[in-house]
């Protein structure tokens, strides 16, 4: 089942995307011409990444490894990558639960 998971974040929220210009690509042929150009493309704003980032998909990719899967059941392997996306709001939820 979390194999479906990794195709599933892979095609939809790993869209192929220029890591200079942030352009999106219909499919990676095109992103690659893109890299090939001879002048390259203009650095485009950070803000305009989509999806999943380069650190989150490395760390995803090990949960999802044979190795990954020997080392944490499914159910821990599913927060661990629950954890990945959404650290920000467990930061959050954190500093508001300590105010109140």
């Amino acid at each position: 089942m979390l194999t479906s998971f990794g195709r599933h974040f892979e095609t939809v929220h790993r869209p192929p995307q220029c890591e200079r210009c942030y352009r999106l690509f219909p499919d990676s042929k095109k992103l690659n011409d893109n890299r090939r150009e001879p002048e390259g493309c203009l650095i485009g704003e950070v803000d305009l990444k989509e999806g999943i980032d380069d650190p989150q998909w490395d760390e995803i990719e090990v949960l999802l490894s044979a190795q990954g899967r020997r080392r944490i059941n499914n159910v821990s392997r599913w927060y661990a990558i629950w954890n990945i996306f959404f650290q920000a709001w467990k930061h959050l939820q954190t500093h508001v639960s300590m105010r109140i």
